[in-house]
């Protein structure tokens, strides 16, 4: 029993997880319905105003389109990345079993039990953020802030958000979040370092934003947010909404309007459900309590309305994405109830795909409760085991800060699909894991100083 040691377990963790993909197929790569777009980097001339960064193709290009041993490689990068952040954890001054407990619902996550064969911006966009997060932690040591060190942090996390550009919010979560947990650690803001840390966190996108706006006078890192919230500004149509829309935007909003209701009335999308106390179908109502209808109905209005049918002949991808940005932010701006209720509804269902499809967490808990009665029903209670001060702050801000970051975007411009919830959902299960572990440790220790 004493060879059972944090980091051991966490090993023996990635070998078993590894060796069950191994054998269940989980290393076979596999084609997402949007794979092709991120592969093969555009000619100069266009690389900068497409609907896609190219830098995952330019990643994935020395596999010249075979990509039999990507999962692996890809499964590997992000046990190191694990093992990195938990050995930074330790160095930070957190106990083994609060290290163990922030890392090892990462290596039995959805993420990579599920998602990890998919050839998808996703998987490698989180391998390069919990490195970039061991980074952050690992900068309290003030030996450990050389330029190189620097360099791989700001690689890291630019990488991770120009692949993914949802976790874009990580400009702004690394600097804060190493800010208070240097707080909490010292009792002082080293305000110096954290302002350093949030220009090397920015400079990736100001670099990418910059060139981007000499040649295609678009300050963004790709041009799709207004594409990817037009389904939420299409689903919030309605006829009394259209009159209160920018003139320039009434007739795209009428033909949207036009097209949802044809293709509901051919069954091809979902309707909405009935209001019972106006008689009429709800998009408030829908959103709040059914908000999956909302959900399905999002990628065939995107791909059969939105993409077939409204870019102009005449007009380029990025044109049209600013024109279905104006168009979708003007919806919002005319219907903030609706969209309120479009954010309540998509945070209800993260909520709820974050718990009950959560593998960690459910046999974390359920752990926990077969424990915890294990002891109910003993003739005595050991008293818990407590590590570092240092743990439960730790646990409780990293979760919190990583939960919100990778998942604020999804809920505010598109859908929480259970792929984007399960990367944000990573952390979540660690308090949970940390009080197992310490009931489990008391048992042993208690067990041992009464032999």
């Amino acid at each position: 029993m004493k060879h059972i040691t944090p980091m051991r377990i966490l090993l023996s963790a990635m070998v078993l997880v590894f060796l069950l993909l191994a054998s269940t197929g989980g290393l076979v790569p596999r084609w997402e319905a949007d794979t092709a777009s991120y592969l093969h980097p555009w000619t100069w001339e266009s690389l900068w105003g497409g609907a896609r960064n190219p830098l995952l193709g330019f990643l994935l290009g020395p596999f010249n389109d075979n990509y039999t041993f990507l999962p692996t490689i890809e499964v590997g990068f992000f046990f190191f990345a694990t093992y990195h952040l938990y050995r930074r954890l330790v160095e930070f001054g957190t106990s083994e079993y609060a290290a163990l407990a922030l890392t090892l619902p990462l290596v039995i996550s959805n993420v990579i039990l599920r998602y990890a064969h998919d050839i998808h911006p996703e998987f490698p966009a989180v391998i390069l953020l919990v490195f970039g997060l061991g980074e952050m932690i690992g900068f309290h040591d003030s030996a450990k802030r050389s330029p190189w060190r620097y360099a791989i942090f700001m690689l890291a996390l630019g990488f991770s958000y120009i692949i993914r550009p949802s976790l874009l919010p990580f400009i702004v979560i690394m600097p804060v979040l190493f800010l208070i947990l240097g707080f909490v650690k010292t009792r002082r803001w080293n305000v110096r370092a954290a302002v350093v840390i949030f220009l090397l966190s920015a400079s990736p996108f100001l670099a990418v934003s910059s060139v981007r706006y000499q040649i295609v006078k678009d300050f963004n890192i790709v041009s799709f947010g207004g594409f990817t919230m037009s389904p939420l500004a299409s689903s919030m149509l309605n006829e009394a909404l259209i009159p209160r829309l920018d003139p320039d935007h009434r007739e795209l909003a009428q033909t949207i309007l036009n097209r949802r209701e044809a293709m509901v009335h051919v069954g091809e999308l979902s309707p909405m459900v009935i209001d019972y106390d106006t008689g009429q179908r709800s998009f408030s109502r829908t959103a709040r309590s059914y908000f999956d209808i909302l959900a399905s109905n999002s990628d065939e209005i995107q791909y059969k309305i939105v993409a077939q049918t409204q870019r102009k002949t005449d007009e380029t991808w990025v044109q049209f994405n600013k024109r279905m940005m104006s168009f979708s932010i003007d919806v919002v701006r005319n219907a903030p109830a609706d969209y309120v209720m479009w954010v309540v509804g998509a945070f209800r269902s993260a909520i709820g795909t974050a718990i009950t499809q959560n593998f960690p967490l459910v046999a974390g808990l359920l752990g926990l409760v077969a424990v915890y009665s294990f002891f109910l029903f003993s003739s005595r209670v050991p008293p818990l085991f407590f590590g570092s001060p240092l743990d439960i702050p730790t646990i409780a801000l990293v979760t919190v800060f990583y939960t919100f970051g990778s998942g604020i975007l999804t809920l505010l411009v598109t859908y929480p699909a259970n792929r984007y919830v399960s990367t944000s959902a990573m952390f979540i299960p660690s308090i949970v894991f940390y009080i197992l572990l310490q009931l489990l440790v008391a048992a042993y220790r208690d067990k041992s100083s009464r032999a």
